[in-house]
């Protein structure tokens, strides 16, 4: 019907507005089929409302739907219905609305005097522009978009108004912006657009850099900008798409703020109207902290009390300032990227003067240290500045370090930089800073910290400094982390005498480094020389060290208890103030001695335990922790997208703290999920090249062996398999030894592999009756020893072994709650008894399929729905009978004559007398 304006994209990127979107979307939808709306977009300036209306035009567009424009004006001057007038001028080639126009734009002279008269006629224009724009809107409907309608005339307000009223039975739809919150008519949608979430900056960012961005950038650039679209934009401006990915780095970031002609233009603009006086308040406040507390404020300037609050009020009506909530007097910036800029404004050299200063005062108020170190790191620039700033900058995150390690980082890495840098820095520094690199996640990093602390402690002479050094990483099973601590712990027993609880510690991170390299009998002999010297020291952190060495390198075959027993006290052992991390292995060890001895209830309470402590930690590795037993856990009891869900965030922490091995156990996971699905898809695409990079470990190479039989290509599994294979009588009994044969076994079923099989039976069989299987509850709970077990026998042959220990398995499982694990176990009796029991076979059956539909289980439900149909099958095919007839010899069988079997079927005495004779 009319000529449809074709809007041209912007260049920027829409992201996190697909709600938003959606609302609009379905508006259009609704009007084109006979019901309109009037929808009202809100929102601060430059939230970007323009653009999601763009954005909505170039839909309606394409779908052919005509869009018109209208705009009000900040003009005094403007004439009524502005607006409408811009927005009606193409279609008034129509002549009912040309009309309802004419009338709607007349002149006043032509108004009645008379007010109910003029009240009368104003109404009558209302309503014949109101019914035009509905007919305009017929056949294919008709977008009218209103911009800016906070600054429209009251006429033009009243025509939105009446339209409101109509435009639920027409094919109209009527979108208006405007910056006041919830202006809209009675009748209207209001659709309110907010700041975008991190996600949304993330997804900006990343668009518009055509790669990933750093987290640390996005969370930066989400604080500076509040999410405000408009900032955004500037900010991309300042930054620059190469400078996306090294957001994260403060200084280089306020440098390049600091020399942004954008952003200077920005302030500038905002600033055009600000007094001189306010003016320099704004940039020392702007310096002084994203808060601005007019005490502090004044103190620091020197100037009055009364005149500063009086300044800052005025900058809260310019709308440069914020009240902040809950702090009545206090303001805060309402955009950090105004006060980024405003700061950047102050020449450099005059800021270290306003720090100094406000370090002076804030320690003269007992302000918490980090208040105080901000300052003082910003004001170092002399040796004496120097020394202040790493002094507070420690006290600091000592303050820190508990609750939040990240923060502690920060501050001792700008001491580090003060202090000229790992060659310079004193070696207890970098051991503190390698220690909350640590509890933060940040392994790589640490590792590479702890051998500058060596050496900077081997410059100064300290053989303790050294061994702590060594000792700051505990609990990494990565092989290549464990040869940079065995480097270290060399190092520093060759160092010099240290004290017998030292040199006790050494020797436990030792023996957990050799193990993880593989030397486990060596690894064992250091553990209990560790254990023996620390208990004779009597010192608790050293005995305490060797404890979690034992646990580590317990045989896989010794009793849950054992693992238990040690866990217990190291409990008692804690000090009340030990650390969170210190915590935490203990109520590791006890989950998995709860795993492996089938204990529901310890299992459920090792849970919650961990759940508590990872709640009151905030540090990553109990994050991770906890992650992998929720996935592990929800698994086992058959919630599977509570597992995958558990998983893919302890991945997203382990990717975080660079630790290879951490991500090797998500990976895994996901394989152990993929096997008991029967779906390859839900491998990671990448686990085969992870495996590929990993180190040639037993456990590694049988895993790979598994996931190529998943994906079918056993020809290349073989090769992994058989390697594997030989090994298996000389593997060393540590926490990877069931994990290696546990993927050996699904390898050697896929395979086929009778020789395999026998092999691994020698292995598994002693330990079978271990409830929970001899692995970790906290990478992929196994269920019942006895399955693999059962599974292995049926394929050599021996099915009645098979189903003996299948039966067992299926007793252990409905014990344990291990619902999944049990369709899985159901399944495979199923099969193993399909030829000498086919009815308890058909049962078992059905059962799987039934849990495994409920679970979500497609690969077993295929296969229990496959073996149903079988079974049913070799039923009928061994019964001569038809079913009627089956059923009427049945009830002769029983004794009942040939009329009480009529009345009990409702057939007819000759149908029976027939089926009889058949039989």
């Amino acid at each position: 019907m009319f000529d449809v304006p074709v809007i041209p994209p912007r260049p920027d990127p829409v992201v996190g507005r697909a709600p938003e979107r959606a609302v609009l979307a379905a508006a259009l939808a609704a009007a084109r089929a006979g019901t309109g709306a009037v929808v009202v977009v809100t929102g601060p300036a430059g939230i970007g409302k323009t653009r999601l209306v763009e954005l909505l035009a170039q839909d309606a567009g394409s779908a052919g739907v005509a869009v018109r424009w209208g705009r009000c004006l900040d003009d005094d001057g403007a004439p009524p219905l502005w607006p409408w007038r811009r927005a009606l001028d193409p279609l008034r080639h129509d002549a009912t609305l040309t009309a309802a126009r004419a009338r709607a734009h007349g002149n006043q002279a032509g108004s009645p005097a008379d007010p109910e008269a003029a009240a009368a006629h104003r109404f009558g224009l209302l309503s014949a522009a109101s019914d035009a724009l509905v007919a305009a809107a017929e056949p294919a409907g008709l977008v009218v978009v209103l911009e800016d309608l906070h600054w429209a005339d009251t006429i033009s307000r009243d025509l939105l108004q009446h339209l409101a009223g109509d435009v639920r039975r027409s094919r109209l739809l009527v979108v208006a912006t405007t910056r006041e919150p919830a202006p809209g008519p009675p009748g209207a949608d209001l659709l309110p657009l907010g700041p975008l979430s991190a996600g949304g900056v993330a997804a900006y960012l990343t668009t518009a850099a055509g790669r990933a961005v750093d987290r640390d950038a996005v969370a930066l650039v989400h604080a500076r900008t509040g999410g405000h679209p408009l900032y955004l934009r500037t900010l991309v401006q300042v930054l620059g798409v190469d400078g996306l990915t090294t957001a994260h780095d403060p200084a280089a970031f306020e440098r390049r703020l600091a020399d942004s002609p954008a952003l200077q233009h920005l302030v500038a603009g905002v600033l055009a109207d600000v007094p001189p006086a306010q003016q320099r308040l704004l940039r020392v406040a702007a310096l002084l902290g994203e808060e601005v507390d007019p005490v502090l404020l004044a103190r620091v300037l020197g100037e009055p009390l009364p005149e500063v609050v009086d300044g800052l009020t005025s900058l809260a009506y310019a709308g440069l300032l914020a009240p902040v909530p809950d702090a009545p007097g206090r303001r805060r910036f309402a955009h950090a990227l105004v006060r980024d800029g405003v700061r950047a404004q102050l020449p450099e050299a005059d800021r270290p003067q306003w720090h100094a200063r406000a370090g002076d005062v804030l320690e003269q108020d007992g302000a918490a240290p980090g208040e105080v170190a901000a300052h003082r790191l910003r004001a170092a620039t002399d040796p004496a500045s120097c020394a202040l700033a790493v002094q507070w900058a420690r006290r600091a995150a000592g303050a820190a370090a508990g609750l939040a390690p990240a923060e502690s980082v920060r501050l001792l890495r700008c001491a580090l930089a003060v202090s000229g840098g790992p060659l310079r820095a004193d070696p207890e520094l970098l051991v503190e800073l390698a220690t909350v690199e640590f509890l933060a996640g940040d392994v790589a990093v640490c590792l590479e910290r702890c051998g500058q602390a060596a050496d900077a402690a081997a410059r100064v002479g300290s053989a303790l400094l050294q061994a702590e050094a060594a000792l700051v990483v505990r609990g990494n099973g990565d092989s290549g982390t464990a040869a940079v601590l065995l480097e270290l712990c060399d190092r520093a027993l060759a160092a010099g005498a240290v004290p017998a609880p030292v040199r006790a510690r050494l020797l436990a991170q030792r023996a957990e480094a050799e193990g993880s390299c593989g030397q486990v009998d060596r690894a064992r002999e250091l553990a209990a020389e560790a254990l023996a010297l620390a208990t004779s020291s009597g010192d608790v952190t050293a005995v305490l060290a060797a404890i979690h060495s034992a646990v580590d390198l317990l045989d896989a075959a010794a009793p849950p208890a054992e693992r238990e027993r040690l866990a217990r006290r190291a409990l008692v052992l804690l000090p009340s103030a030990a650390s969170s991390l210190a915590r935490l292995w203990p109520q590791v060890w006890l989950l998995d001695a709860a795993y492996s001895g089938g204990d529901r209830a310890g299992v459920r309470d090792g849970v919650a335990r961990l759940e508590r402590l990872a709640a009151a930690a905030a540090l990553p590795l109990v994050d991770w922790h906890l992650l992998r037993v929720r996935a592990a856990h929800a698994a086992f009891e058959g919630r599977l997208d509570d597992a995958r869900a558990a998983n893919g965030r302890a991945a997203e922490v382990a990717l975080r703290m660079g630790d290879p091995s951490a991500l090797g156990m998500s990976q895994a996971f996901q394989l152990q999920l993929a096997r008991l699905t029967g779906d390859p898809a839900e491998m990671w695409p990448d686990w085969l090249a992870s495996l590929a990079a990993a180190p040639p470990m037993p456990v590694v190479t049988a895993s790979r062996a598994s996931a190529l039989c998943l994906l079918g290509q056993h020809e290349q599994a073989r090769e992994d398999h058989d390697r594997v294979l030989a090994q298996v009588p000389d593997l060393p009994r540590d926490g990877r030894w069931y994990g290696t044969l546990f993927a050996l076994v699904q390898s050697t079923l896929d395979l086929s592999d009778v020789r395999a099989a026998g092999v691994l039976l020698e292995q598994l069989t002693p330990v079978a009756p271990r409830s929970g299987g001899p692995g970790s509850g906290n990478v992929w709970a196994p269920g019942s020893g006895w399955h693999p077990v059962g599974s292995l026998l049926a394929l050599t042959g021996d099915l009645a072994g098979a189903a003996q220990a299948l039966e067992l398995a299926l007793q252990v499982d409905l014990a344990t709650g291990a619902r999944a694990l049990e369709a899985r176990v159901r399944l495979d009796l199923a099969e193993v008894l399909a030829a000498t029991d086919p009815e308890r076979a058909a049962v078992l059956a059905g059962e799987a399929a039934g849990l495994a539909r409920r679970i979500g289980l497609a690969g077993p439900l295929a296969q229990a729905e496959a073996l149903t149909r079988r079974l049913a099958e070799q039923a009928a095919a061994a019964d001569p009978l038809t079913p009627r007839e089956r059923e009427v010899a049945d009830l002769a069988g029983q004794g009942l004559s040939n009329r009480e079997i009529a009345s009990r079927l409702i057939v007819s005495e000759r149908t029976v007398e027939t089926h009889v004779r058949n039989a």
